[in-house]
């Protein structure tokens, strides 16, 4: 498969595809899902439990899966994660008449998702030339970047034309078709190996869990604000929300290439500290917005916040670690990446059903003064290590 000089051959395009898509229903669904689970009765409490139980089973299936997949049959496992997917998207349309049925599609579906990026990973490792992997592989990232950017709007927009069980069924047409994609990517060779026993060390990098703990903060914050901006804005009066997520995925495409560049040359607390504000500033105004252009300057902000703190953050948790111990440095940072999505619409859903959504996400956003405060720990930190080291 790597004769193929190329990047974009046939089966990095079909993996492409699959992985956008899988993305898209996650940003999708998680900005229209607590509102669905309201207008099934859903107490303001519990909301959040609908949202974060798909990100928990990523999170889940992410951590204990990689060494297995390595010895599986990749293109079986991708095609029984495909064709299951539909059902549970189909399932919400059909058969969530209660609390419990969608808090089960939500984990099914949340497994199949897991199971898709993990799998399109270690596959696209081997669709791509050698000598452009860098490349190939960032250029297959920004699949997920664009869903992030595109999914939540769209999601929106289709519920409040068409309705929850449309928006579904169409949903579920998209998936399908992905799904039929995938029988034509051609299968990749598996791994033997021996296996060994979990261990705590080949999951989680200790020495990045600090700069990991960056990234689960602005996570918590973005997925506080996205589960729950919808409801906010309903009960402020305020039409056409799904501006926020158009004006948020046009500056972060056009800014995060630029800051990208910037942050390679800054220290990581030159980009943390004002990326940081930029959030807190974001935040506090979807809490007490009176009107659409306020969430539009937050959409802004937090485009900008999001998108130059974060590849900043994973970059430096990888620069940092030695060679050998780089995947477990990546796995701790998307494991702050995906803690991010589970107690940031848990959290915020049980203080909103306090103290309300506004002032809930002024509470959230002291999760970006966190940010703040761990930045300057670690730099003391630093400081401590570099005096050690001058002796």
């Amino acid at each position: 498969m790597r004769n193929d000089q190329r990047i974009f051959n046939k089966d990095f395009i079909l993996l492409f595809i699959v992985n956008f898509v899988s993305h898209a229903g996650l940003q999708m669904f998680a900005s229209i899902m607590s509102k669905y689970a309201a207008s099934l009765g859903f107490p303001n409490a519990l909301l959040g439990l609908v949202v974060s139980a798909y990100a928990f089973m990523i999170f889940a299936t992410s951590l204990f899966s990689g060494s297995f997949i390595d010895r599986a049959n990749k293109k079986g496992l991708l095609l029984f994660a495909m064709f299951a997917q539909p059902l549970a998207v189909l399932g919400y349309a059909f058969l969530a008449s209660n609390m419990y049925i969608l808090i089960l599609l939500r984990l099914f579906h949340g497994f199949c998702a897991g199971l898709i990026s993990i799998v399109t990973m270690a596959m696209v490792a081997f669709v791509l030339p050698i000598k452009k992997m860098g490349l190939g592989m960032g250029i297959y990232g920004l699949g997920q970047t664009i869903a992030m950017a595109v999914g939540p709007s769209v999601g929106i927009t289709l519920v409040e034309r068409i309705g929850f069980r449309n928006m579904f069924l169409i949903s579920f047409v998209v998936v399908a078709l992905a799904a039929v994609l995938t029988l034509f990517v051609v299968p990749v060779p598996t791994v033997k190996t021996t296996p060994k026993k979990l261990a705590f060390r080949d999951l989680v990098l200790v020495d990045t869990i600090p700069i990991s703990l960056l990234g689960f903060l602005n996570n918590t914050a973005y997925a506080s604000l996205t589960a729950y901006i919808v409801l906010h804005a309903d009960q402020q009066r305020i039409s056409n929300i799904s501006l926020f997520y158009t004006v948020y995925a046009i500056v972060l495409l056009a800014s995060r290439p630029l800051i990208g560049r910037i942050s390679d040359r800054l220290p990581l607390k030159i980009i943390i500290y004002p990326t940081s504000l930029l959030i807190l500033a974001a935040m506090l105004l979807c809490a007490y917005a009176t009107s659409l252009w306020m969430f539009l300057l937050a959409a802004v902000l937090m485009a900008i916040g999001i998108g130059g703190s974060q590849p900043a953050i994973q970059a430096t948790s990888i620069r940092e670690a030695p060679p050998e111990k780089r995947g477990a440095a990546s796995a701790t940072f998307m494991m702050g990446q995906s803690l991010g999505f589970i107690v940031g619409p848990m959290g915020g859903g049980y203080i909103a059903s306090k103290i309300g959504f506004n002032n809930m996400f002024a509470v959230m956003a002291g999760t970006a003064v966190l940010s703040i405060l761990l930045m300057s720990l670690i730099e003391i930190q630093q400081r401590k290590k570099s005096a050690k080291q001058a002796l």
